[in-house]
């Protein structure tokens, strides 16, 4: 199974710009582009500044090498760069459009010194060790991931590398009994009103934690039991993604759609927004889809999702995972596209799902079908957006409970 990663149109990523936020700092004077569908859109959020202060008053040095884990749209470190306290900085993240975000407003800044790339934790940064690594550390993430990356975190730092972070106050004793047991130097705390930063130093050799990980030992919340065709296959869930206890109504509404599409193979499907990979597993399952390419702005998602296709003995060679903002991959993998199907993400711009769905039109061939599924006020907004093309054809619709489902196809 093949992945890759594509950039975002201009078009598109402005349908996602919620406001510009500043960042004013003595060493410092930024502007940020902010979404809606990222964490503190409406103004660079308190444990970020309280961060800034706490490496600023306890740090005490330069750093050649950065990385900055769970970047969002930049903010930090951007304005680690900006302010020389590290010469170079990796800003990643799990989420596209964090990415892409984050990207664009080094760029508008005009700062060379910051880079953006997508990784799952420290899965897939650039380098083995850096002198410094930051994170605003999720407070919803769950402990087991919190522990794992302040483990994985120490494990990339180079003799004497520091490590700065900022976490909710009702968390911080249990990071602080998990760096504790690495046998760390404490830097220093900064307490705030409602969080707390903290930074620690590796000065003595690596501990022996393991390198190797699984999705499943890291993320992994249970498993649930998933029927098609009335064979069983089991559905190994993460947390941080919905569904995690079963189906969702969109979802329920999706699978029950596709059912009447089986009296054709499509050879190439896009599953748009995997989430715990139940589609897929329900495309390969049924028979009914060739190749199938998986699309999501969460690479928790996609990995997720390619767990459950392969543990189940469902994966194939022509599969691909695309982690990209947009609902169509590059191409050429998009070029024999016949099926798309997938749920619209709940925080997705109205702009961004009339572009998309113009997009998917225009590309998709004739006898091409759409199924679409969310709630029901985007589905009916998605439906207006097209009501004027002569080429599509709206074929069913079923709602329930406040969520839609509809298939639409490209005439001939």
């Amino acid at each position: 199974m093949s992945s890759s990663a594509q950039s975002t149109g201009g078009d598109l990523l402005q349908a996602y710009v919620h406001k510009t936020v500043a960042l004013r700092k003595r060493d410092a004077n930024l502007e940020f582009l902010t979404s809606q569908s990222l964490f503190s859109s409406n103004a660079i959020d308190v444990g970020t500044n309280l961060l800034i202060r706490a490496i600023g008053k306890y740090a005490k040095r330069k750093f050649a090498t950065c990385l900055d884990l769970g970047c969002g749209y930049g903010p930090l470190g951007i304005y680690l760069a900006t302010s020389g306290i590290a010469a170079s900085v990796e800003m990643v993240d799990r989420d596209a459009l964090a990415v892409e975000f984050a990207a664009v407003n080094a760029d508008e800044n005009g700062v060379t010194s910051a880079s953006a790339r997508a990784s799952l934790g420290l899965d897939d940064v650039a380098s083995d060790s850096y002198d410094l690594i930051v994170s605003n550390l999720p407070g919803k993430a769950g402990s087991d991931v919190l522990r794992h990356l302040l483990r994985a975190a120490c494990r990339r730092l180079g003799d004497g590398g520091q490590f700065w972070g900022v976490i909710v106050e009702p968390l911080w004793l249990e990071v602080a009994e998990t760096y504790s047991s690495l046998d760390l130097d404490t830097l220093g705390v900064e307490q705030g009103s409602r969080h707390v930063a903290f930074g620690f130093a590796r000065t003595r050799e690596e501990t022996d934690e393991p390198r190797s990980h699984s999705i499943r030992d890291v993320y992994g919340r249970g498993s649930v039991d998933f029927t098609v065709d009335g064979r069983s296959y089991v559905v190994e869930t993460s947390r941080g993604l919905p569904e995690f206890d079963g189906l969702s109504y969109s979802t329920q509404l999706l699978l029950e759609h596709l059912s009447t599409l089986r009296n054709r193979r499509w050879r190439n499907v896009v599953a748009l927004n995997v989430g715990q990979g139940y589609v897929p597993l329900a495309l390969r399952a049924s028979g009914m889809a060739g190749s199938i390419r998986m699309v999501d702005r969460d690479l928790l998602a996609l990995r997720t999702a390619e767990l459950n296709l392969r543990t189940n003995r469902l994966s194939s060679d022509g599969d691909q995972l695309h982690h990209q903002v947009g609902w169509l991959p590059p191409e050429p993998a998009s070029a024999s596209v016949d099926l798309v199907v997938g749920a619209l993400r709940g925080d997705e711009p109205r702009a961004a799902i009339e572009l998309e769905t113009e997009a998917t039109f225009n590309q998709l061939p004739a006898g091409g079908v759409a199924v679409i599924a969310g709630e029901s006020t985007p589905v009916t907004r998605m439906l207006k957006s097209i009501e004027d093309r002569k080429d599509v054809q709206l074929l069913d619709r079923s709602r329930y409970r406040g969520q839609s489902v509809m298939s639409l196809q490209k005439r001939g």
